[in-house]
C-alpha cells in the first residue's frame, strides 16, 4: 500500500499530542476489572499505533519542510542566472536549470531535480521528491511515503534603495578611500562598470551596506574591507533619474561672479551665474534658498570656516563641475520644490567630455541632505570627522570616489526628508509560491 500526498496537514499545524494517549493508556492499564482489562488489550495495539503513526507524522512535517526550503533556495538560484550580466569575473550562465541543479546536488546529492526554465517568464521551476522514513505507520499497511516539494521563482526587476549608484559602464565605477567607516544604511551600493575594479577598497576603510552589486569585479586591499554580501556580474541599473527635467535656460543673473580673497563671511543669492560662480574666504558662505543654475564656468566654493543652506540646489549645465569645500562644517539640504526637488547637485544628462569630475568635502561635519545627480561626470565625497544626519545622502553620478577620516553615513529615507523616491529599478528574484 502506498501512502502519496499524506503531508496535507496546513503548515503551522501540529501532529495530535502524545501525552493525552499516553495518560489514557496509564489509566487503562491500572483499571483491574475484566471488561476493562480486556478492552484494553484489543485496543492497546491500535492506540500504540495510532501513536507511532503521530510521530511519523511529524517526522515527515520536518522532512517536507526541509524539502521546501531546498527547492525554493534552489529556484531563486535558477532565476538568479537571468540577472547576471556578462563581466570579468566568469562565463555568463546561459541555462538557468545549472545553477537549480547544482544548489540541490550540493546539499543532497541523492536527490533528482525537476527543474524547468521559461526564458520568456525568467523564471525557474523546481519539482523535488523524496521517500519518508516508514516506523509505525508499517503497522497499518503502509510502506511508502512519498514527499515532494515545488517552488518557483522568476526574474525581475523591482524598485529599490541604492545610496550610492555608477552609471557609466567604462568608468572606474565605486572606490572607497581613507580610515574609518563608511555605513550605508538600508541602502545599497551599485556599480555599472564593467571592469575588474569596478568597486574598490583601499587605506584602512570599512564599507558596510545590506547589498553590494558590480557589473564588473570587485578588490580590496588587506588593511581594507568591502560588505561580506557584494556580488560581480550583475545587470547594469538603468538611470532612475532619465526623465529628470532640467531647469528652463533664463537670462544671466550675475556674470563672472568671482569673491575670491574674501576675508569674512559671504552671503549668496539663487540666479543664473554665467562664467561661473567662485568664492574664496577665510570666513564662512551662506546660501539662501533657492535654485543657482551655473553655465558656462565652474562652481567653486572654498571656505575656512562652513558652507551651509537649506532649500539650496545646484544646476550645473554644460560642462560646469563644482568645488565645494570648507576646513569646518558643509551643510547642505534640497529645495523641495521642482526643478531641483530633491536634489542639492544635478548635471545635464547631454554627453559631456570625458574626464569632467565635481568635489565636496568637509573637515568637519559633512551633512548633506538631499540627492547628487551627476550622470555624466565623476563625484568625490570627502568627509572627515562625523557623519551625515538622518534624512537622504544618496549619490547617482558616472562614477563615485568616496573618503573618510572618520565615519560617514549614507541614507535614504525619503519619507523623513520629505522628498520623492528616487529609487533605480534592480534586478531581483522572488518566489511565486
Amino acid at each position: 500500500m502506498q501512502f502519496r500526498r499524506l503531508l496535507s496537514t496546513p503548515k503551522g499545524h501540529r501532529a495530535p499530542r502524545l501525552m493525552p494517549i499516553l495518560r489514557a493508556l496509564a489509566h487503562c492499564a491500572g483499571d483491574r476489572t475484566g471488561n476493562v482489562a480486556l478492552s484494553f488489550a484489543v485496543a492497546a495495539p491500535l492506540v500504540l499505533g495510532g501513536a507511532g503513526v503521530a510521530i511519523d507524522l511529524t517526522i515527515w512535517r520536518t522532512e517536507q519542510e526541509k524539502l521546501q526550503e531546498l527547492a525554493d533556495a534552489a529556484a531563486l538560484a535558477g532565476a538568479e542566472a537571468y540577472n547576471v550580466a556578462p563581466g570579468v569575473t566568469g562565463a555568463r550562465i546561459i541555462v538557468p536549470s545549472l545553477p537549480a541543479k547544482a544548489h540541490v546536488r550540493a546539499v543532497r546529492p541523492d536527490l533528482q531535480p525537476i527543474v524547468v526554465a521559461a526564458e520568456e517568464g525568467r523564471s525557474v521551476s523546481v519539482t523535488l521528491k523524496d521517500s519518508g522514513l516508514v516506523g509505525f505507520a508499517g503497522l497499518f499497511g503502509i510502506n511508502k511515503v512519498e514527499i515532494e516539494a515545488r517552488s518557483t521563482a522568476v526574474a525581475d526587476r523591482q524598485p529599490g534603495r541604492t545610496c550610492l549608484l555608477a552609471l557609466e559602464p567604462a568608468s572606474t565605477g565605486i572606490a572607497f578611500s581613507g580610515q574609518g567607516t563608511i555605513k550605508l544604511h538600508d541602502c545599497g551600493i551599485w556599480s555599472n562598470a564593467s571592469g575588474p575594479r569596478s568597486l574598490t577598497a583601499s587605506g584602512q576603510v570599512s564599507v558596510e551596506a545590506d547589498v553590494a552589486c558590480s557589473a564588473g569585479g570587485s578588490m580590496a586591499q588587506p588593511t581594507a574591507s568591502l560588505p561580506a554580501t557584494r556580488r560581480a556580474d550583475c545587470a547594469a541599473v538603468e538611470d532612475p533619474l532619465a526623465r529628470w527635467a532640467a531647469p528652463a535656460q533664463t537670462a544671466c543673473t550675475y556674470t563672472n561672479f568671482n569673491a575670491g580673497g574674501a576675508g569674512g563671511n559671504v552671503s549668496l543669492l539663487p540666479g543664473t551665474y554665467c562664467g561661473g560662480l567662485q568664492v574664496a574666504t577665510r570666513g564662512s558662505i551662506s546660501l539662501a534658498p533657492g535654485t543657482y543654475v551655473i553655465r558656462g564656468g565652474p562652481l567653486k566654493l572654498v571656505a575656512e570656516g562652513t558652507i551651509s543652506g537649506n532649500g539650496v540646489g545646484f544646476h550645473l549645465a554644460g560642462r560646469a563641475t563644482a568645488e565645494i569645500a570648507a576646513q569646518q562644517d558643509v551643510r547642505l539640504a534640497a529645495p523641495g520644490n521642482r526643478p531641483l526637488a530633491g536634489l542639492i547637485l544635478a548635471g545635464d544628462r547631454a554627453p559631456t567630455p570625458s574626464g569632467l569630475t565635481s568635489r565636496l568635502s568637509a573637515g568637519g561635519v559633512l551633512a548633506l541632505s538631499g540627492t547628487v545627480y551627476l550622470p555624466n561626470q565623476g563625484f568625490a565625497l570627502s568627509g572627515h570627522g562625523s557623519a551625515a544626519e538622518e534624512g537622504v545622502l544618496q549619490v547617482v553620478a558616472g562614477s563615485i570616489d568616496v573618503a573618510t577620516q572618520g565615519q560617514l553615513d549614507f541614507a535614504a529615507d525619503f519619507a523623513a526628508a520629505g522628498f520623492r523616491p528616487v529609487t533605480p529599478l534592480l534586478p531581483m528574484v522572488r518566489l511565486l509560491r
